[in-house]
């Protein structure tokens, strides 16, 4: 929370329910260090998580072929899509992978031209081996993949949480709303989580990337 919502975005409320102790934590420092009125802090949990756990536990099996790859960063500037895209798909390409891109629909509404030259940049390549997802409706791709590469997206937590397999994370610049974060002395789980349910990967190693999901494709616990 001290990380990308701004800094004082949270001052004024009276009650805020809280999806986990590491929320309560940051609060609560906030409210020290700042002199702050003290809120009402409700552990409620992440209802959108238990529902994604418990459609993937009854999801039927899908049979992709390959194992699939799902490139799903955020929406930012400095993304992945903005930044390094092509240095993150080639090495995955011709490795037995079907590669998804999922951008996040923000993405495809603000930018539109960008995602359409990166389509066009693989319009050669066969659906088989990379696909351009479009319809964002549906949570099919993330429950499908074997790995998931995003940059600093919380849908890794979605992903590595309800399924139980590996995401790879892209150290592209950081997104922060707040530069103040560091005053709380507590390491945000954006960054703590990284090589927690994954691994980094910095961006003058992307021609690693190939080698890193393939061992996690062959080895989730990697």
């Amino acid at each position: 929370m001290h990380l990308v919502a701004s800094r004082d975005s949270l001052n004024h409320y009276d009650t805020v329910m809280c999806v986990g102790p590491h929320q309560k934590s940051e609060l609560e420092r906030a409210e020290q260090l700042r002199d702050l009125p003290r809120k009402n802090l409700v552990e409620v949990g992440y209802d959108l998580l238990d529902r994604q756990i418990d459609a993937y536990g009854k999801r039927a099996a899908s049979d992709q072929g390959r194992p699939v790859v799902l490139l799903a960063p955020s929406w930012q500037e400095d993304c992945i899509l903005d930044i390094c895209a092509d240095e993150v798909i080639r090495p995955l390409m011709g490795r037995g992978f079907r590669v998804i891109v999922r951008p996040h629909p923000e993405y495809t509404k603000r930018y539109r031209a960008r995602w359409e030259r990166l389509q066009q940049r693989y319009e050669g390549c066969s659906e088989e081996e990379i696909y351009f997802e479009q319809d964002f409706s549906s949570n099919d791709s993330i429950y499908d993949a074997a790995v998931l590469i995003t940059d600093w997206s919380s849908v890794a937590c979605e992903f590595s949480f309800a399924t139980l397999k590996p995401s790879v994370f892209v150290d592209t610049p950081m997104k922060t709303c707040n530069p103040q974060w560091e005053e709380l002395g507590i390491m945000p789980t954006d960054i703590t989580l990284r090589n927690e349910i994954g691994k980094s990967v910095a961006l003058d190693e992307l021609d690693r990337i190939g080698d890193v999901v393939a061992a996690m494709v062959e080895d989730p616990g990697s």
